[in-house]
């Protein structure tokens, strides 16, 4: 919808428009409240100029105007002896009254146009704090997600160290369920890593960073150990603490309340 400009609304009021635009001008406001608000406030405006009383101006003020006046009226007229007006004439209480009634319409435009802007600001003010609590809310959500995921992780990988730390042979002892499993999380475990530390999870990339050496081992080691290597793969689970952390980490996951 195209709008009236102040300018030409006020012409309307004044009907300084052709008939053709004044029609079109009167059929808008039938269906735009915004313009037909302002025309009712050039209304109130002029109510209110109409009911200024007369005032006697300061003698100065009709000095200030009438030196602005001669030069205009000398270039076009000839020159006649007009007497000088006083602060009391019926000419000198009409110019006052019109500069006063300007100063009011001036400040009435003013008064519009830094509402308008204070409504602006105000405006971007929201739009921003709005988009920054926005931007806050999917950190959170994107947080809560990978600690999600990062759970899921740790308890399929403790099922695989428990499996381990636990196991017994007096000879040779199959592990390639284990050996495919810790070779499956690896991948996984590098990309949570590499994303904890990006959203400041320090503890979190930590346990993980132990755990993709435990993985790394296994998956690139033998199908089949003996009782020996074994009870080695056992001696570094424990020695590292990386059951304990795994653990630690993953109940600490669990416990937070869900979105």
């Amino acid at each position: 919808m195209t709008h009236p400009t102040e300018e030409t609304l006020n012409d309307y009021l004044e009907r300084d428009l052709s008939p053709a635009e004044q029609v079109r001008v009167a059929t808008h406001l039938e269906t735009c409240a915004d313009c037909a608000l302002v025309v009712a406030e050039f209304q109130q405006v002029v109510r209110e100029a109409s009911a200024l009383g007369p005032l006697t101006p300061p003698p100065h003020v009709w000095s200030l105007i009438q030196s602005k006046l001669e030069p205009r009226a000398q270039s076009q007229e000839p020159t006649v002896h007009r007497p000088q007006p006083t602060a009391h004439s019926p000419w000198t209480r009409f110019g006052w009254a019109m500069a006063t009634a300007a100063l009011v319409v001036m400040a009435f435009f003013t008064g519009r146009f830094f509402n308008q802007r204070e409504q602006q600001v105000a405006s971007q003010q929201q739009t921003a704090a709005t988009a920054v609590r926005a931007s806050a809310d999917n950190a959170v959500v994107r947080e809560r997600v990978l600690l999600i995921a990062v759970g899921d992780h740790l308890e399929r990988s403790q099922m695989v160290l428990v499996e381990l730390s636990h196991a017994e042979t007096s000879g040779e002892l199959d592990i390639s369920a284990e050996r495919q499993l810790a070779d499956d999380l690896l991948a996984s475990n590098r990309l949570y890593r590499q994303t904890a530390q990006q959203m400041g999870q320090a503890n979190v990339a930590g346990v993980l960073d132990e755990l993709e050496r435990v993985l790394v081992e296994l998956a690139r080691g033998p199908s089949t150990v003996s009782m020996q290597q074994l009870a080695d793969i056992q001696q570094r689970i424990e020695s590292q603490g990386i059951l304990f952390k795994v653990k630690v980490i993953g109940s600490n996951i669990r416990q937070q309340p869900v979105l």
